[in-house]
């Protein structure tokens, strides 16, 4: 243990004898210590707030000592509602975090791990990810008449709900 950077062990031998007779001293090779966690991971929040049935961002971090070796990540619906556990492939000191499931107002959360094991301070997107992979509920229809008599026009309510992102669009044809 000890204070993080590089370290060189000096060592020399001495006889019994009261003239102080040593030899020289040996330099060992550098010992490189480690005590220090990787920097926080910095997230890339481009589309936080759109409805989309899938989001992508990058969390990039750095250690300038064992350096980087892994960046962990989890996707909650609260600020604090998971611990990072999943992993990309790290390249160049950074992932790309990908969702494609999911309904809701989701945050980021991200946590940086260097080749020692020390972990950085878990991070939380500042903004919430807007995922809407629900159909809207069946639509319900009403009619002005029965239908079974013949009329010049007919005028046709159409009722629906979408608890997400909200109306689109009515799509409709006539079968006979």
């Amino acid at each position: 243990s000890g204070v993080t950077g590089n370290y060189y062990l000096h060592v020399r031998a001495c006889d019994k004898s009261t003239n102080n007779n040593c030899s020289e001293w040996t330099v060992s090779n550098v010992f490189k210590l480690d005590n220090t966690e990787p920097a926080n991971p910095t997230l890339s929040e481009n589309k936080t707030e759109t409805w989309s049935k899938s989001h992508s961002l990058t969390a990039s971090a750095s250690d300038g000592h064992s350096g980087l070796v892994k960046i962990y990540y989890c996707w909650s619906t609260s600020k604090t509602g998971c611990t990072p556990s999943s992993t990309s492939t790290l390249n160049s000191n950074k992932i790309t975090i990908n969702k494609t499931d999911g309904t809701g107002k989701y945050y980021v959360r991200a946590q940086a791990e260097d080749a020692m094991g020390h972990k950085s301070e878990i991070v939380t997107s500042t903004g919430t990810f807007w995922f809407d992979n629900t159909a809207p509920n069946s639509p319900s229809y009403s009619l002005n008449g029965s239908g079974s008599t013949f009329s010049k026009s007919y005028t046709i309510t159409v009722t629906y709900t979408d608890g997400n992102s909200g109306y689109g669009a009515t799509e409709y044809c006539w079968n006979t």
